[in-house]
């Protein structure tokens, strides 16, 4: 895989977890680097900056639109990946959860994320 360089906005309606930190809701802006093996998200929202380390892999379906994947059980919003034409990062959040023990309702949700650099 090539190297692969995309910068974005997204707005996040609530409140994500991500990388052991809590993004409040808002718009953002986010850029993603990657070697090809590895990536590197950035989203900023005023002075906040948080950078993220995930894996790099080919897309499921390359004419999907660009999303970021939010896992969502009960209230609680876990960002789990960032979908792009190019590629998917994938963060190592821990296990998948497809049922809760405690009837909290799981679903996964995808935001809507706009380009704002040209295409490679």
């Amino acid at each position: 895989m090539d190297k692969v360089r995309f910068s974005g906005r997204v707005n996040l309606p609530y409140s994500v977890r991500c990388a052991g930190k809590s993004l409040p809701p808002g718009n953002y802006s986010l850029s993603i680097s990657s070697d090809g093996k590895i990536g590197r998200a950035t989203l900023n929202q005023k002075s906040q900056t948080l950078e993220i380390v995930g894996a790099v892999r080919l897309p499921s379906d390359p004419h999907a639109r660009n999303t970021l994947l939010v896992e969502c059980i009960g209230k609680a919003h876990r960002l789990s990946a960032i979908h792009v034409k190019e590629m998917e990062l994938v963060f190592d959040s821990g296990p998948r959860v497809e049922h809760t023990s405690d009837g909290k309702q799981w679903r996964t949700e995808k935001l809507l994320l706009t380009r704002t650099s040209p295409q490679n």
